[in-house]
């Protein structure tokens, strides 16, 4: 969870495996559910087409793609917490 929160540059593998992470702490109930929908919202964040939507269409090399992913998940992970049970 802190590495979603936090991190500054993320590939898309690194998010989907700690987006599938972070689904299996809360299927555990060691998080908090974040509500309906959320982790599909999650994983489309993590779509380069996505990305470039969210960015007004730029074109991006590799390295800022990972940054922009990065601060998308940073923003989508703020409400969360890892109370849970």
């Amino acid at each position: 969870m802190g590495i979603l929160k936090y991190a500054r540059q993320m590939t898309q593998e690194e998010a989907m495996g700690h987006i599938c992470r972070l689904r299996l702490g809360v299927d555990e109930g060691l998080i908090d559910s974040p509500g309906t929908g959320f982790f599909q919202h999650l994983l489309a964040c993590t779509l380069p087409a996505r990305i470039r939507v969210m960015t007004g269409g730029e074109e991006m090399d590799q390295e800022t793609e990972n940054m922009r992913r990065a601060s998308m998940l940073r923003e989508q992970m703020e409400n969360i917490n890892g109370h849970g049970k």
